[in-house]
């Protein structure tokens, strides 16, 4: 059976379905993970969530390479989500976030679905380069980054206010070819440009 080019070892990426506001509540009541992620969100309700699944679900574009998707297990339990944005088509770069929901945390289920999503990207899409925030104070994903394999490429000084006070943002950055050559090619593909 052939293995679907948004398989990983441990995850499925898939496009955001409209049932998925029931998770987009549960995460939302994380404030502590929101906070390392972004940012602490007034309290939003159902009717927020389901809009909000309504509209990314249907806001998926070939056109466009800014897109969410929702991460699950292998047996489709939905573990959190990735996203791309600020996706540059000239100078071929793009940045993603990544969010997994606390009780799935430290199961691989981040690294895999990078993998998956950077394979798309550099592999099928011809992107070059990508790049990623991280809040000073977010040491678990500063650690996470380092150990994807991804530079630490600069720091921006005091950008981000977050509970009562200003922090640096930290910018990890990594090359097709750096991806390609620490997480391997698909079997069978052949380098492209990087």
């Amino acid at each position: 059976m052939t293995k679907s080019a948004w398989q990983g070892d441990l995850v499925w990426l898939r496009g955001v379905e409209p049932g998925d506001w029931e998770h987009f509540m549960a995460w939302e009541r994380d404030g502590e993970a929101n906070r390392l992620g972004w940012m602490v969100h007034l309290p939003r309700g159902s009717e927020w969530a389901r809009k909000a699944a309504l509209e990314q679900s249907a806001a998926a574009s070939p056109d466009n390479d800014d897109h969410r998707f929702i991460i699950t297990t292998l047996r489709g339990v939905a573990v959190g989500t990735i996203n791309t944005h600020a996706s540059d088509r000239v100078n071929r770069r793009f940045q993603y976030g990544i969010s997994i929901a606390r009780e799935h945390w430290g199961h691989g289920y981040a690294s895999d679905a990078l993998t998956v999503l950077f394979r798309h990207f550099f592999g099928e899409k011809g992107y070059h380069k990508v790049n990623a925030w991280v809040y000073a104070f977010n040491e678990r994903s500063r650690r996470f980054h380092e150990n994807f394999g991804m530079t630490l490429e600069g720091t921006r000084r005091e950008t981000h206010f977050s509970n009562g006070e200003f922090h640096d943002e930290h910018l990890f950055g990594m090359t097709a070819g750096e991806f390609f050559a620490r997480h391997g090619r698909p079997a069978g593909s052949e380098p492209g440009p990087d």
